[in-house]
């Protein structure tokens, strides 16, 4: 821009006279290329600007360049005015206010800080070394270090941290607090004094509130027990054992080997093995088996039955006399109850011969025929148009 030009812009300027798009195009040249964003209604805040006057307060779309994708508010009474060509340009500092279509308002800082309120309540705040808090509607409260580690405290007194090497602790309502470091190792402290405490190895001890060492044996003959608010009830062995029971009734109970079983409050028993092995058995009598490996199979209350593989194949019986064979490469025949027999080639293409020996085959490329017992083709049509 000519130097009388630039004189112009400054004048204009700093009277707060409106610019023209020549002042704008300096401007945005002057910046790098970059020129702030001009959404077209509501009213969004910049720092270090006059008290912004309203436009309405009408919604508009997200802009490219506004934060977080810049959707520009739905209501009047927010810190931006909608920009025209013409019209004083706000000092961009980088700071900001916007209220979003949801009731959420959002203000950020120069210095990369932010905050975000929620019309339920919640109160995110995020500063520029990548710490933060979030206050819930609840009156729970989580915090974090911005370096990995953390905090979150509950409304009844619960709380719990962690580090980012992998180390943190627990504090329950009870009072009872379990550490964890790195390596695996910690220790469980019980409001009665009485601790447990386990190596990287899994070795694991219970001691009493004077210190003194449990025998691992007399003390896995007496389960621990913890019942929850919802009725739910955990109960364990230091050998590894131990039992759930849900709120619904459902029992699960875990062996020391991995292995466990689960009853459902129908009546249905899952089984499962270390291996990954295990089986089920429904209310209504039927079986279903797997061999960890990927396979399996299953037998209906119905009759019908099923097997599968690892690989992706399989077959099914139905008790209508239906049969189904699926493979790994797509392909499959499936026997319908009237005899009909439907083969597909996993490409598309595949045909079904009916019990009267005709039949309707069809190929990936959209084009077919059918042909009757005979042999003939009655009808044919050729592929399918792509345009």
């Amino acid at each position: 821009m000519p130097p009388s030009k630039k004189n112009g812009f400054k004048a204009r300027a700093a009277s707060g006279n409106r610019l023209d798009e020549a002042d704008l195009a300096w401007v945005a040249g002057g910046l790098g290329g970059f020129a702030p964003p001009l959404p077209p209604e509501g009213e969004i805040g910049w720092g270090g600007g006059e008290a912004a006057e309203s436009h309405g307060g009408r919604s508009a779309e997200p802009r490219e360049g506004m934060p977080d994708g810049g959707a520009a508010p739905a209501e009047a009474g927010n810190h931006w005015p909608a920009m025209e060509l013409g019209s004083p340009l706000p000092p961009p500092d980088g700071s900001g206010i916007a209220s979003y279509a949801d009731g959420s308002v959002e203000s950020w800082n120069p210095d990369g800080g932010s905050t975000l309120s929620s019309p339920d309540g919640t109160l995110e705040t995020h500063h520029p070394d990548g710490s933060g808090t979030i206050l819930h509607p609840d009156g729970a409260v989580s915090s974090w270090d911005g370096k990995g580690g953390g905090t979150w405290t509950g409304t009844d007194g619960s709380r719990s941290t962690w580090a980012a090497d992998g180390s943190g602790s627990f504090t329950g309502p009870d009072g009872a607090t379990t550490r964890w470091g790195q390596d695996g190792s910690g220790d469980t402290v019980y409001p009665d004094g009485t601790f447990d405490r386990w190596d990287a190895r899994g070795e694991f001890a219970h001691y009493t509130a004077n210190g003194e060492a449990v025998d691992a044996e007399s003390y896995g003959t007496a389960s621990g027990e913890e019942v929850h608010e919802d009725g739910s009830i955990d109960a364990w062995h230091v050998d590894g054992s131990g039992m759930r029971t849900d709120a619904d009734g459902a029992i699960h109970a875990y062996n020391p080997d991995g292995g466990g079983t689960t009853i459902h409050p129908d009546g249905a028993v899952e089984h499962w093995n270390p291996d990954g092995s295990g089986s089920a058995t429904f209310a209504d009598g039927s079986v279903s088996t797997w061999d960890g490996q990927g396979g399996g199979g299953w037998v209906g209350a119905d009759g019908s039955i099923g097997s599968w593989d690892a690989e992706g194949n399989g077959v099914s019986t139905n008790a209508d006399g239906s049969s189904y064979t699926w493979n790994a490469d797509g392909s499959g025949t499936s026997t319908s109850p009237d005899g009909s027999i439907t083969r597909w080639d996993g490409q598309g293409g595949g045909a079904t011969v009916h019990p009267d020996g005709s039949v309707h085959e069809w190929n990936a490329d959209g084009s077919g025929h059918f042909a009757d017992a005979q042999g003939r083709i009655t009808e044919s049509w050729g592929p399918t148009s792509s345009g």
